[in-house]
């Protein structure tokens, strides 16, 4: 199973900061998940999220980054399942920050 995560932000970096470091240090069987993706949408944030993404490429190896005029959280998410790869697709927003076994409890769920 590869997912992919798909974030709408929006002028969040904070928080976006805590949500991306949670996903990157995910506990996986892989055995039932082979990895996964983080297709962050940023919707116009004129914060800085698009200068800080930049210098901290390293640090978030998962993360994919797509940009758009500011048009709202549901047209940041079409974008993102466009350019999702995986073969299955997770929404969460950018204030959500998830404990490490997350996407493994997806994993175990979709496979029951």
């Amino acid at each position: 199973m590869f997912f992919s995560i798909v974030i709408p932000t929006y002028n969040r970096k904070p928080i976006l900061e805590k949500c991306l470091k949670a996903l990157e240090v995910q506990s996986l069987s892989q055995d039932v998940v082979t990895d996964y993706e983080i297709v962050l949408v940023d919707d116009g944030s004129t914060d800085g999220t698009l200068e800080w993404l930049s210098t901290s490429k390293e640090e978030f190896p998962h993360v994919r980054i797509f940009e758009q005029e500011h048009m709202g959280p549901a047209a940041a998410r079409n974008l993102g399942v466009e350019k999702a790869k995986g073969d299955t697709i997770i929404f969460i927003d950018s204030d959500l920050v998830v404990t490490e076994t997350f996407l493994q409890a997806h994993a175990d769920a979709l496979t029951e």
